[in-house]
């Protein structure tokens, strides 16, 4: 698994790399209301996002253009990215 190999690997078990495992195990097995809401953001950006691929649609443009310049993380930026390709 990737996360096992960066953080025993990369990071040689590190306090900081025991506490990335444990956060990315959380995200994973959704054990937290936090961990539960980025899982379903996530899982939404690529749902939408292949909507309009296979549709070739661009009905969520709105939704673009006012809710995803506002996220301050690097998928924000990515995701605005990939949609102006389209």
């Amino acid at each position: 698994e990737a996360i096992h190999a960066f953080v025993h690997k990369m990071l040689h078990n590190s306090p900081a790399a025991q506490q990335i495992e444990a956060l990315w195990k959380e995200y994973e097995d959704r054990e937290t209301p936090e961990a539960r809401f980025v899982k379903g953001a996530s899982g939404i950006s690529c749902i939408t996002l292949e909507y309009e691929r296979a549709l070739n649609a661009s009905a969520l443009q709105p939704f673009y253009n006012t809710s995803i310049p506002y996220i301050e993380h690097e998928w924000g930026k990515d995701l605005l990215e990939e949609r102006q390709r389209l």
